[in-house]
């Protein structure tokens, strides 16, 4: 650590000595607002640097440091070597701590004007402390909380009060509660999203530093990559997850969101009641970031076909009655007919939305998901472009609550329900838990029948996936049903899945027999190209059997078999 001795010599010069661990001496440290003509470690002592604006601030800085008895004292704009990336990468770091393990934080209000000045306009002391753009400045923020004696000063260098004396003021500008600013409570205590609001309205020069210079708020070290934007913003927030639990960081709302994670910290503007609520008897399970997405535990209410609420373990403090939730879309909804319902993406960014929990608790489940964190790799290898009619016909179709009357059926009524209708209505059942326990444990449940009749291979294919069993006679019934329904792919569902769960070769071979018996040209193409005869020839095995309308329809597609060639 670099420190400027606050004895300035009679020839004007400023001198620096360096510092390590506990050899640091106790110094006196400033918080200001950069300006023109700041004075930098190269230029410190350069001919001609005593008639700049940024000298006289040291100068002044050291002459109150040095009435207080301190020898040494810190400021930003000389102590730091800027032209290496190392010691500015470890000064960001350590900043945070420099500024709490100082005695005193000097806060310079540049644009306060005097008492005479002030006296003179009559505007009260509260509106033009608050007034001052020291409190808009990203950097600031933890040189208000980090240091435990603040000393305020205005243009004139007069003292305006202390951080105790200042603290309405401080607390109701800055929307930080007081017993955080006097250190009575740690910053452990505060949600992620509160102490993001903080943030919501500060600015940098530098978009990066709208992200470092909140790294020691949560006790976050990484490098710095100056050139990354706003992806210094989601690096800080994927930190956060590696040493936070705190859900409340997805409780934002913006409309230039991208995925779970916020796109600045303007984002939180609104969330400055957030609390942590810990009601949800979650498992001990935090999120976590990977590469497709973030990982998390929620408890899950379909909206909507492809759409739930994902409710977070936080609450405005004001409606503690209720948990904040987010809409999430299942990405993979008309790629995925087994409805694993993993992989979301965050919609609808610009709300934050409430539910009471407190009567429907128990009939809400728990699902680990996977949610896209706003960065641009996530899931697009993994992610088939869809066609812009169905992004736009899928989109944000949520449900009223007239039509979600859906989602109150007896558990088997609501399968049956589904079946008949689309994917996403399956999609929005099967979110039910007692709907999704009844799949799995009773056979030849109706649902499988309904999507055959219907023509719903998707919803039959999905059934099956998500649990849905029949006894080996049900399987002849059902690809009876959709031969005689003729419905190709859905003919087609049924012969593969039956293959993958009983392997039984006969069952294609009787399949086949069933749809000569009722000439469906369309049903025994299908069947004929997914090879269910035997080895030795299909137009020998139709000869056989007597089966000449099959022998017709191979003559016709010139399918003699290269076997018997």
């Amino acid at each position: 650590m670099r420190l400027l001795k606050t004895d300035i010599s009679a020839t004007g010069k400023l001198q620096f000595e360096e510092f390590s661990g506990s050899q640091t001496p106790q110094y006196a440290i400033l918080s200001h607002r950069w300006a023109r003509q700041e004075i930098t470690l190269q230029e410190a002592n350069s001919v001609g640097i005593d008639m700049k604006n940024g000298y006289r601030k040291i100068e002044a800085f050291c002459r109150v440091a040095k009435n207080a008895c301190f020898e040494y004292a810190w400021i930003d704009t000389c102590c730091i070597d800027k032209t290496s990336s190392v010691e500015l990468s470890e000064a960001i770091n350590s900043m945070y701590d420099w500024y709490r393990m100082a005695d005193v934080c000097y806060t310079y209000l540049d644009d306060v004007p005097s008492r005479t000045e002030r006296a003179k306009s009559g505007v009260p002391f509260k509106d033009i402390v608050s007034s001052s753009q020291w409190f808009e400045r990203g950097w600031t923020l933890q040189e208000l909380i980090a240091p435990s004696n603040n000393i305020f000063f205005d243009r004139e260098w007069e003292c305006l009060g202390g951080k105790a004396e200042l603290g309405y003021i401080l607390s109701s500008r800055t929307g930080i509660p007081w017993s955080i600013l006097s250190g009575t409570e740690g910053l452990e205590t505060i949600s992620v999203a509160q102490r993001m609001s903080w943030a919501a309205k500060r600015k940098t020069t530098r978009i990066e530093d709208g992200a470092y210079c909140l790294m020691g708020i949560f006790g976050i070290n990484m490098p710095l990559l100056y050139g990354e934007r706003e992806k210094a913003f989601l690096r800080l927030q994927e930190e956060i997850l590696r040493v936070s639990d705190d859900v409340s960081l997805f409780a934002w709302k913006s409309e230039y969101g991208k995925g779970l994670l916020a796109p600045s910290p303007a984002a939180f503007l609104y969330s400055g009641n957030v609390v942590r609520c810990g009601r949800l008897n979650i498992a001990d399970n935090p999120p976590t970031v990977s590469s497709r997405g973030i990982y998390l535990e929620v408890h899950f209410v379909g909206v909507g076909p492809g759409i739930a609420l994902a409710i977070l373990d936080c609450q405005d403090r004001d409606n503690v009655d209720k948990s904040i939730a987010i809409y999430v879309e299942d990405i993979f909804l008309t790629r995925d007919t087994s409805l694993t319902m993993q992989h979301f993406k965050r919609i609808l960014t610009e709300e934050l939305t409430e539910i009471d929990l407190q009567t429907t608790q128990t009939q809400i489940p728990v699902r680990k998901i996977c949610v896209q964190s706003g960065r641009s790799s996530n899931l697009q290898f993994y992610l088939p472009k869809s066609k812009p009619e169905e992004r736009s016909t899928r989109s944000h179709s949520i449900m009223s609550d007239k039509d979600l009357k859906y989602l109150n059926y007896d558990h088997r009524e609501a399968l049956l329900h589904a079946s008949a209708r689309s994917l996403g209505i399956a999609w929005l059942m099967m979110t039910r838990p007692d709907v999704e326990t009844h799949l799995k444990v009773e056979r030849n449940p109706m649902a499988l029948f309904k999507a055959v009749e219907k023509k719903n291979d998707a919803i039959f294919t999905m059934l099956i996936s998500r649990g849905a069993t029949l006894d080996p006679k049900k399987w002849t019934e059902i690809v009876r049903l959709a031969i005689r329904v003729g419905h190709v792919p859905t003919v087609k569902a049924i012969l593969e899945k039956h293959l993958m769960v009983a392997r039984d070769d006969r069952f294609g071979e009787e399949a086949l027999e069933y749809a000569a018996s009722l000439k469906n040209q369309s049903v025994i193409s299908a069947i004929l190209d997914m090879k269910v005869l035997p080895s030795n020839g299909s137009l020998q095995w139709s000869i056989d059997k007597g089966h000449f309308f099959i022998v017709q329809l191979l003559l016709e597609r010139g399918g003699l078999d290269r076997g018997k060639r």
